[in-house]
């Protein structure tokens, strides 16, 4: 049989050209991610602080730009 035209499945993690990590910037860099901020830190620098985020799905907490997030009222 040969692979040629077939559609295939895999995991992202599989991937071996180009990083994993460059694929799922690609293909979902710029879509939103909602989640509760845990913490806010200081960095000294002018708009320099952060929030620690807890995300729904993700193992770790993120950490991100203050001035990068949207607060979103319910």
């Amino acid at each position: 049989m040969t692979l040629i035209n077939q559609v295939v499945h895999f995991r992202i993690c599989d991937v071996y050209l180009p990083e994993p990590v460059a694929v799922l910037q690609e293909l979902y860099g710029e879509q939103l991610l909602q989640g509760t901020v845990l913490d806010v830190t200081e960095s000294g620098q002018p708009d320099g602080s952060f929030v620690v985020v807890r995300v729904e799905g993700v193992a770790d907490p993120v950490i991100v730009p203050t001035g990068r997030v949207q607060v979103s009222f319910q």
